[in-house]
């Protein structure tokens, strides 16, 4: 029988692939973390990860299971949900995945208005995978991904519903802090912070 605790351990260093960041988020030492790592493989008799001091990277099998583990983590707390909305009258679900950056501005309003025109409708978030949200909606583990553009997928549907421009954040001190006027060549020798390629490859590569 796998383990709930065990699995979830997986996903979050499939998602991090680092064990530091991974452990962080699940608030586990990173011996804890490891160990349970460990654990699942002996189980599954199988190798998950390379592990190597400069990284971890999921194995063809790991990269195949991470699917199946994320699939069981969202059944069960659908199973447990369930239960919960037969006792509450509850009559339906609206399952949704979303970017870190869509719990601001216009999701909020749009979920509120959902809420008051379906109050017997719970609203599940699921924002911990939205690494894989195609995946998902394609297994009907979750119903609605709010994602940045651009998107290209062949057989699921996508409507853009909210646009809104790039900027440039800048330091206070920056040289072209106060001005209003200037260009991207005007960044072109600038250090950027920067989030890996690997969460969003696409809207990495349209921002680049």
């Amino acid at each position: 029988m796998l383990d709930l605790r065990q699995l979830k351990s997986f996903v979050l260093l499939a998602e991090e692939l680092h064990f530091g960041r991974a452990a962080h988020r699940l608030a586990v030492t990173q011996p804890a973390l490891s160990q349970q790592v460990k654990s699942l493989e002996r189980q599954l008799n199988t190798k998950l990860f390379e592990r190597s001091s400069r990284q971890v990277s999921l194995t063809p099998i790991g990269e195949r299971f991470r699917a199946d583990a994320i699939a069981l983590l969202m059944a069960a707390q659908t199973a447990q949900l369930n239960v919960q909305d037969a006792k509450e009258g509850i009559v339906g679900s609206l399952r949704l995945a979303f970017v870190g950056s869509g719990g601001f501005g216009i999701l909020p309003d749009l979920l509120r208005r959902y809420h008051l025109k379906f109050p017997q409708v719970r609203i599940l978030y699921h924002d911990n995978h939205i690494h894989y949200p195609f995946e998902l909606v394609e297994a009907g583990l979750i119903d609605v991904a709010v994602v940045r553009a651009p998107v290209t997928h062949p057989r699921l549907a996508v409507e853009t519903f909210f646009r809104e421009p790039l900027c440039a954040a800048l330091p206070a001190e920056h040289r072209l802090a106060s001005s209003r006027n200037f260009g991207l060549g005007d960044l072109a020798n600038e250090p950027f912070a920067f989030f890996p390629r690997r969460n969003a490859p696409e809207f990495y590569d349209r921002i680049l």
